[in-house]
């Protein structure tokens, strides 16, 4: 099978491969970080600071066969500016479960069939960089590139992705949890109950348009960060132009569920949650501090499990991160890794002082864990 490479370096070239990309990825199977819609609102929210570099590899008749979204970016640096070429989708919006999207039958020749532009482009960037891989095929792919002579090398960095197997009915989930767990949980609907105003739950633009919801749930989310002194993930412009371009995308297509938790007419809670093929993906939340005690959050993940439940979801997706609350409903974790390659001095300088931090942080955590109580 004859097989070349076109490389797309534009937005226009993108939305115009939508139906192509969204037949093979449907095809291969991948994550909703890998829809032509994520990667698009991504572009458009970043405007202008990521410049496409999609790999497309065809047969001989025209039809895709592989494709590997990347994407072009100049990060600061101290007093200096970095070119980085990394998935599409990594940076600001913290995507997960990245990879090519190729059917098992093709990858490894549409892989091959990208390598002289990957090779390339690890000499033409001062770091090339393949974030939030799961630890796999794709990675085991990756890995391989530390074997080009002369390169600075810094990975696997690790993390994990925890998720939750969902049972056939919310029942048999509920019977899945510790008594403790399951009496928490209605001791906090019944306090929220009691606060003499009606509870609802809404999804999307049932109650209010979305455009005023996405609005709340960012404010929400931000003074939740605020105060711990922390900016949020929805404390950067360009995150909250992708969130909310994407959420109408996803809207469109049927694919977002956007959970509301109401007190009498106020809005005390939000979770967005994409269902995407079998897989329900919890990605951004916020509630409001002054019902913090009621835990008007827990309450309302748990609503969108039962309504991933409910939907024959099969995996409840945490995403990235080891946070202690996604302990009370992980059944599982998917490990998670990244590389990055330098060729160019500037790089591999870039890249030995994040191994050094690395490596201080790891030090300071295990003193401050050996350390005597005092």
């Amino acid at each position: 099978m004859a097989l070349h490479l076109r490389v797309i370096e534009s937005q226009q070239g993108l939305h115009a491969a939508v139906a192509e990309w969204s037949r093979l990825l449907r095809s291969a199977g991948g994550a909703v970080f890998l829809t032509p819609q994520w990667i698009t609102s991504w572009f458009a929210a970043l405007d202008g600071a990521a410049k496409p570099a999609v790999l497309v590899v065809e047969d001989g008749a025209g039809h895709w066969r592989g494709v590997l979204p990347m994407a072009r970016t100049t990060l600061p640096w101290g007093p200096l500016r970095l070119k980085v070429t990394d998935f599409a989708g990594a940076q600001v919006t913290t995507s997960d479960h990245l990879a090519l999207v190729a059917e098992s039958a093709d990858a490894d020749p549409v892989w091959e069939c990208m390598r002289p532009w990957i090779d390339a482009e690890v000499r033409a960037a001062d770091v090339l960089r393949f974030s939030g891989m799961d630890e796999g095929s794709m990675a085991t792919r990756v890995r391989a590139l530390a074997e080009l002579p002369g390169l600075q090398v810094r990975g696997p960095v690790r993390e994990v992705m925890p998720f939750l197997e969902l049972p056939d009915s919310y029942e048999r989930y509920e019977q899945s949890l510790s008594a403790n767990r399951r009496q928490q949980l209605r001791r906090f609907s019944r306090r929220l109950h009691e606060q003499g105003e009606p509870v609802r739950f809404c999804t999307n633009d049932q109650t209010r348009p979305l455009d005023e919801v996405i609005t709340d749930m960012t404010r929400l989310h931000s003074a939740l960060w605020r105060s711990r002194r922390l900016p949020g993930t929805l404390g950067q412009p360009a995150m909250q132009r992708f969130v909310r371009l994407f959420c109408h995308a996803a809207h469109q297509e049927g694919w977002l569920r956007l959970h509301q938790l109401y007190l009498g007419d106020r809005m005390i809670a939000a979770i967005v949650v994409f269902h995407w093929g079998r897989t329900a993906c919890y990605y951004q939340s916020g509630w409001d501090l002054a019902f913090q005690h009621l835990h008007v959050g827990e309450l309302l993940l748990a609503h969108s499990i039962r309504c991933g439940i409910e939907e024959h979801m099969s995996i409840y997706d945490l995403l990235r991160g080891d946070e202690r609350y996604k302990d009370h409903y992980a059944t599982g974790s998917v490990p998670q890794v990244s590389y990055e390659f330098a060729a160019r001095p500037i790089g591999k300088l870039r890249l030995l002082a994040a191994s050094s931090r690395a490596r201080l942080g790891r030090l300071v955590r295990r003193l401050r864990r050996e350390s005597p109580v005092r």
